[in-house]
């Protein structure tokens, strides 16, 4: 068709009469602030503005229900939440506010029948959910209340079932029910530590539940869950072309004691070959920021180190949301020296048991989580021999004093904002960039993308060249930009293995695994 539509952003829906198409576009800071209504076959510069939002702090982004009933416009940033809805099959209807924005108050609403279902952590801080007719969604009850040791991670609505995701001591859980919450139980899952992932579920009038789930030693699995039954069916399970034997490897929950005393989890793998007495290299990753879990799944390109004899680690550190809501807000902002502190208590247990030593040790995180790598490098470098910083965001405070950043504004609700003294002494305070000191550093391989709008590649390059210049030893020190790449690296399947490839290489190189033959061969 000859419609044609630009600087469009993440969000696109149809409304139900076919002809109506709804989308966001971007401002100058490549943030989505506007939605527009447009009429098939109508000119798209007569699209018809039906919000902007002016707060620098939030993205708006749109989506239809389940139900194909309503669209919701969502309003979001790191200090709260707010939804407006309208019903889909009705052009000229204007949007409602459902619940006006209140500061660090979040929301997210489903429909389900006559009812909206209301995520919340208002009263909650792990949230709860509440049910509100939709003739009058000020009426609301309690439907799931709070529970201090669990938190509510998200909820899929259909016509004759409910589902809620949720988490706890750690580990995910899928809690299934009536619509009215009766009849609640869990789906079980063979192996104690694994990761899952609900998949589309586009149909809303469906007994089957569509997830992915893997472990640290099962390759991504996708599932059908009979949501009457209790049966799940096992429809697809990732490939490995090489051969794999899963009964050679043994998945492992540990925990590191933080100086504080908090209790950080620690998920690994190993070949059951692999000798526990020190000298195994390890290579342990984590994340810790925008209260993003970072889940113990299977990857096929960790096979390659782990038949080198390699031990594969992720710390779940504070700034997920691993152990629910307080684990996230304890890594953030004026606690954001805890994700760091984490980390390294973790890399300190990991030592102490054996699993390695620090003349074997890798660590590995991207964008956040090369905040972190820059972070702790800078403060035990003494601890490990080789870091990966994948599109570090290394340079707190310069970022955060550039507006025109995509993620500046909205960010100072994670990091804090410069222009107040007491937040820029903390952010100072961590910041990698400004605590490069001269001493010796381990091997270090920093990458960038020239396109990359969140991390832009000045960043990383910035970092390594004040590096050069105060680093006191001879290990190898490395950037690699690619210029063709954004955020999230190479585009294409072959192009990414080979950026793996590269990396891989270096942790070798650095880790004197170089001539080491996989076990396989």
């Amino acid at each position: 068709m000859p419609d044609r539509v630009a600087l469009m952003a993440w969000s696109l829906e149809w409304g139900e009469d076919g002809r109506t198409l709804y989308y966001t576009v971007f401002d100058h800071a490549h943030r989505p602030y506007r939605l527009y209504q447009h009429s098939l076959g109508e000119d798209t510069a007569n699209a018809a503005l039906l919000y902007e939002e002016p707060d620098e702090r939030y993205f708006i982004d749109l989506h239809k229900t389940r139900s194909r009933a309503y669209l919701l416009l969502r309003l979001h940033s790191h200090d709260g939440t707010e939804v407006h809805y309208k019903p889909a099959g009705e052009p000229a209807a204007p949007f409602m506010l459902f619940d006006a924005r209140r500061s660090k108050i979040e929301y997210k609403i489903e429909h389900q029948g006559e009812n909206f279902l209301i995520m919340t952590n208002a009263e909650a801080e792990n949230f709860r959910l509440l049910v509100a007719p939709t003739s009058d969604p000020t009426q609301r009850r309690e439907l799931i209340a709070h529970r201090p040791d669990v938190l509510l991670d998200g909820v899929n609505a259909f016509a004759d079932h409910l589902v809620v995701y949720e988490r706890r001591a750690g580990l995910q859980q899928i809690r299934i029910s009536a619509p009215d919450g009766s009849g609640e139980r869990y789906v079980p899952f063979p192996e104690p530590v694994y990761s899952v992932t609900p998949e589309g579920n586009e149909e809303y009038a469906t007994h089957t539940l569509r997830f992915a789930y893997s472990s640290l030693v099962t390759p991504r699995s996708i599932i059908d869950y009979d949501l009457a039954t209790g049966t799940w069916l096992l429809r697809k399970q990732e490939d490995i072309p090489s051969g794999y034997d899963p009964s050679l490897y043994v998945a492992e929950r540990l925990e590191a004691s933080a100086p504080d005393g908090a209790r950080v989890p620690i998920s690994l793998v190993r070949r059951r070959t692999t000798p526990c007495d020190g000298t195994a290299p390890c290579l342990l990753t984590g994340y810790g920021a925008y209260g993003n879990s970072y889940d113990p799944g299977f990857s096929a390109n960790v096979l390659s180190l782990l038949e080198r004899g390699f031990v594969f680690a992720i710390a779940h550190i504070r700034g997920g949301h691993e152990l629910g809501r307080a684990w996230y807000e304890q890594g953030r902002l004026g606690q954001k020296q805890n994700s760091f502190s984490d980390f390294i208590a973790c890399a300190e247990q990991l030592i102490a048991q054996r699993y390695t030593s620090p003349a074997r040790f890798a660590i590995a995180g991207a964008s956040a989580g090369g905040l972190l790598m820059s972070a702790v490098v800078n403060a035990r470098p003494d601890l490990f021999q080789a870091v990966l910083a994948r599109v570090p965001f290394t340079n707190v405070i310069a970022a955060m004093l550039d507006p025109n950043l995509p993620l500046t504004i909205i960010e100072y609700d994670q990091w804090g904002n410069p222009h107040d003294p007491e937040q820029f002494r903390y952010m100072l305070s961590y910041s990698p960039y400004e605590h490069i000191v001269a001493q010796a550093y381990p091997h270090i391989l920093a990458t960038g993308g020239l396109n990359d709008l969140q991390v832009p590649y000045w960043d990383p390059a910035k970092w390594v060249a004040r590096l050069r210049a105060r680093k006191t030893d001879a290990n190898m020190l490395l950037l690699r930009t690619n210029m063709t790449a954004g955020h999230s690296g190479a585009s294409g399947r072959f192009t990414r293995l080979e950026e793996t490839a590269f990396e891989y290489a270096f942790l070798l190189k650095a880790l004197g695994c170089a001539e080491v033959e996989p076990a396989g061969v």
